[in-house]
C-alpha cells in the first residue's frame, strides 16, 4: 500500500509540470509556426512587388490570371493564418509570450486590407467617366458653384 501511495504522491506532482511543459511546448511550436508564416508572407509580397515592377517596366507583360494569382496567394495566407489565431490567443491568455505574433498580426491585417482594396478595384473608374454622371449642384447659395 506504501508504494501505491508513493507512486500516486509522485505522480500526482509530476502532472502540473507536464502540463506547464506541453503548453510551453506548443508555445513553442506555434512560435515556429509563426516564424514560417512571416517568412511566407514576406516572400509572398516581395514577389508581388517584383511582378509589378517588370509589369512597370515593360520586362513581362501584364496578364489577368497572374493579377488573379494575386488575390489567392493572399487569401490562402489569409485563411492559413486566421486558423492559427485561436491557439495564439489561448496561450496569451494563459501568460505566454509569443514570440512573432505582433508581426504576424500586422502582417495579416496586411492581407485583409489588400484584399479589400484588390476587390475595390473593378470598381474604381476614372474620374473622366464619373464626371458625367454628377448632377448640378442643388443649392449654389449654399455649396458655392
Amino acid at each position: 500500500m506504501k508504494n501505491a501511495e508513493r507512486i500516486l504522491e509522485v505522480y500526482a506532482k509530476a502532472e502540473p509540470w507536464k502540463v506547464d511543459h506541453d503548453a510551453a511546448m506548443r508555445c513553442f511550436e506555434m512560435e515556429e509556426i509563426i516564424a514560417v508564416g512571416n517568412m511566407a508572407y514576406e516572400f509572398i509580397s516581395y514577389m508581388i512587388v517584383s511582378w509589378q515592377d517588370h509589369v512597370m517596366e515593360g520586362r513581362v507583360p501584364y496578364q489577368e490570371e497572374d493579377d488573379r494569382r494575386i488575390s489567392q496567394f493572399y487569401r490562402s495566407w489569409v485563411e492559413i493564418t486566421e486558423r492559427n489565431l485561436g491557439e495564439i490567443e489561448k496561450l496569451a491568455r494563459d501568460g505566454y509570450e509569443v514570440k512573432g505574433s505582433e508581426e504576424f498580426a500586422t502582417h495579416l491585417e496586411e492581407a485583409r486590407s489588400i484584399l479589400e482594396s484588390r476587390a475595390l478595384e473593378t470598381e474604381i473608374r476614372p474620374i473622366e467617366e464619373i464626371l458625367p454622371l454628377a448632377k448640378g449642384n442643388p443649392r449654389p447659395d449654399r455649396y458655392g458653384k
